[in-house]
């Protein structure tokens, strides 16, 4: 019987120093109430930026000019001294406003050569043919350093100020639909 006595004292002592380890061990890491000497998560300093450029998720938008007031989109004084490149229209499509008289919007959206273009949006007056002709291109400063990387734009561009009639609209020489203004 000695012998059972022994290991059954051995269990017991093993089970006592477990129980009492596993005890400190709460205070040790910040149980409530008690005093920790280390804290857990190790504070970290705040993550820094890798650069200092910021992230455009959205491609810009140029809103459809009010009445009186200019777009960033149309032509303007200086654009002489920049030089001219492309716009990839990429899609287009008509609105028409429920007003009265009727208001006509051209949705346009695509990409320009670098982030340094400048997106313009020049609309031509009705020809003899009743064409509306939209030039959709862009412009840069030739001293300008930039990333080659493409830039994608959406804009919005009235079509009024029409007299009565069916005009078919060409964008950079495509044509894409047909109006009637009543």
């Amino acid at each position: 019987m000695p012998v059972k006595i022994l290991i059954r004292t051995t269990i017991y002592l093993v089970l006592i120093v477990l129980l009492a380890s596993c005890s400190t061990m709460g205070r040790w890491i910040g149980a409530p109430g008690s005093n920790p000497r280390i804290t857990y998560p190790p504070p970290y300093p705040p993550m820094q930026p890798v650069n200092s450029y910021p992230i455009l998720s959205e491609p810009p938008v140029y809103p459809a000019p009010d009445d009186g007031q200019t777009s960033p989109w149309q032509p303007r004084p200086g654009d002489e001294a920049l030089t001219r490149g492309e716009a990839f229209v990429n899609k287009h499509q008509f609105l028409v406003l429920e007003s009265f008289p009727p208001q006509y919007l051209l949705e346009l959206e695509g990409a320009l050569p670098t982030p340094c273009h400048q997106l313009r949006v020049d609309i031509r007056p009705p020809d003899a043919q009743n064409r509306i002709l939209v030039e959709v291109y862009s412009l840069v400063d030739p001293t300008a350093i930039c990333a080659q990387v493409l830039s994608s734009f959406q804009a919005s561009v009235k079509l009024d100020h029409l007299p009565a009639g069916k005009y078919t609209v060409l964008v950079n020489n495509t044509e894409i639909g047909l109006i009637e203004i009543p």
